[in-house]
């Protein structure tokens, strides 16, 4: 890594790898851009970040009132082709209500036209399209031609490294403020980095014993909690060494730049690693409790209580998938049951020390140290 000498040489030298132009583009010169393939809408955060028909509807209401719009960032290829990195949704929005959308997974097709729906202003816009056969159901010339007028900023970045600096743009642009939750971001990066890995981990959420074990709210499975755990599940199965990780890295740069590491291996098997976890959810379904959550067990009503603790989820994880074998667990049921029933939520280890209120890093390092104490397994 190059030394600088100051604050100022690194500053200047940095910014010299990224080049901004600002530029204000009508939504009908887009439309061009898009129908002639120089404009890229990012399949991976198409299939993650989709408007429903009323959010669509919504944007479209507010072009047409002459609502500012904010700035659309694309990175521009070596190929000159453009990127969309923040603004796939109001993009897809323009292309899908005037009739140019591809359907994702069929790029040779178009989706169908996108069909307004009640808006809170221009109450004549529902049940409107952008062109239509029948002249009642589709906008007038004059309104077809303000909203292919209408303007918005558009900031085109040049990076020395393309692959890389996708990822970190989309980072930096919806960090912070943003609606989307740490997870959600860190999906787009991990489907942007193999598609196929991220299908698998998805179609893994989906199943019933997993959902069923981990018994996670609405809310929490809107925040995409179910991806967030099995992330850290491949993270701590994979990654050398986190005694090395400094205890004051934010959690989420970690796994964001641990499962990254991890995923784009060409020896990186995903199957192996979802195999295990799938033995490890059977036997605790079979033998601790079906919706066992990673709870603290309570002898009071001799039931798992409480909420998902990732304390208790890493100590398990850390003890019968790395430092033990999953094949181990049925040979050793009643070994294990007992200590999973013993397991505190902040770890007897951990109480000994008096440590309290851990960095995520160094609770992901306490629960391994945890483990290893309590998963003494005489194999």
């Amino acid at each position: 890594m190059k030394e600088y000498k100051d604050l100022r040489s690194e500053l200047l030298a940095k910014r010299g790898e990224i080049y901004a132009n600002q530029l204000t583009m009508s939504v009908g010169e887009v439309m061009n851009l898009y129908e002639n393939k120089e404009i890229n809408l990012e399949p991976a955060f198409q299939r993650l970040f989709r408007w429903n028909t009323q959010q669509e509807t919504n944007f479209v209401e507010s072009i047409l009132l002459g609502y500012p719009i904010p700035a659309i960032f694309v990175l521009q290829r070596e190929d000159g082709i453009w990127d969309v990195i923040d603004g796939v949704q109001r993009l897809s929005t323009i292309c899908h209500f005037s009739g140019i959308l591809r359907n994702i997974e069929k790029s040779e097709e178009k989706m169908d036209p996108l069909k307004l729906e009640n808006a809170k202003i221009l109450t004549k816009l529902q049940g409107k399209y952008f062109m239509s056969k029948d002249q009642d159901e589709c906008l007038d010339t004059s309104t077809r031609i303000d909203f292919k007028r209408s303007t918005f900023p558009v900031i085109v970045l040049k990076h020395g490294s393309e692959k890389n600096s996708k990822y970190e743009l989309f980072k930096r642009l919806n960090t912070g403020g943003s609606h989307l939750s740490p997870q959600e971001i860190r999906n787009a990066l991990i489907l942007m980095y193999n598609e196929n890995v991220y299908n698998k981990m998805d179609n893994f959420c989906k199943d019933d014993n997993f959902k069923a074990l981990l018994s996670l709210s609405d809310n929490k499975l809107e925040l995409r909690m179910d991806m967030d755990i099995l992330t850290r599940f491949i993270v701590m199965r994979n990654y050398k060494n986190i005694e090395d990780v400094q205890n004051t890295i934010e959690i989420n740069e970690f796994l964001d730049d641990a499962i990254n590491e991890i995923i784009s291996k060409d020896t990186y098997n995903i199957d192996n690693d979802l195999y295990v976890f799938s033995e490890l959810i059977s036997f605790l379904q079979s033998n601790v409790d079906e919706e066992y959550g990673f709870k603290v067990y309570s002898n009071v009503g001799s039931k798992f209580k409480g909420a998902f603790n990732w304390f208790i989820f890493e100590t398990v994880i850390w003890g019968l998938t790395v430092i033990n074998d999953v094949s181990v667990v049925n040979s050793k049921k009643e070994e294990i049951i007992n200590k999973i029933k013993e397991l505190k939520g902040t770890g007897q280890y951990q109480q000994s020390k008096s440590l309290s209120n851990l960095k995520v890093i160094q609770r992901l390092k306490e629960a391994k140290i945890e483990a290893e104490e309590v998963f003494k397994l005489n194999v």
